[in-house]
């Protein structure tokens, strides 16, 4: 797989991995997890535990990972973990190709819903929009 098929990989997996960070904190590497979770969510802690492994209790989170649950929303720690599981793919094709595979078989994270109400000659902008009228 070329770099930068495994760079737009690892940027694919990010949104999944930091929910699943998000939502299970340290218990994400454990070995048992709630499986009847959101699916978007059980796609980022299967990423997380292919490229990281499963960690047995009492043992240390890697650093990227600890750092991104540590410092919710910081996006220089989302930055290094995107690297160290970049890094990961490039180092194994065969952790790439799986990776790859629960990318493509996860709902997408939902997008962003915003409700704009405006008066009388009033306009918004924006990327992706449908504007309909309102009925008085």
């Amino acid at each position: 797989m070329a770099a930068n098929e495994i760079a737009m990989l690892a940027t694919s997996a990010m949104p999944f991995v930091t929910m699943a960070a998000g939502k299970y904190g340290e218990a994400v590497l454990k070995s048992a997890w709630d499986k009847a979770g959101d699916a978007t969510v059980g796609a980022g802690l299967r990423i997380l535990q292919r490229v990281f492994g499963r960690n047995e209790e009492g043992e240390p989170l890697p650093e990227p990972v600890a750092d991104v649950i540590a410092n919710p929303g910081e996006d220089e720690y989302v930055t290094v973990l995107k690297m160290a599981i970049r890094k990961a793919l490039e180092r194994d094709e065969e952790m790439a190709a799986e990776v790859r595979g629960i990318v493509a078989e996860a709902p997408q994270p939902g997008g962003v819903t915003q409700n704009v109400y405006a008066g009388r000659d009033a306009y918004t902008a924006g990327r992706d929009m449908t504007v309909n009228q309102r009925s008085e």
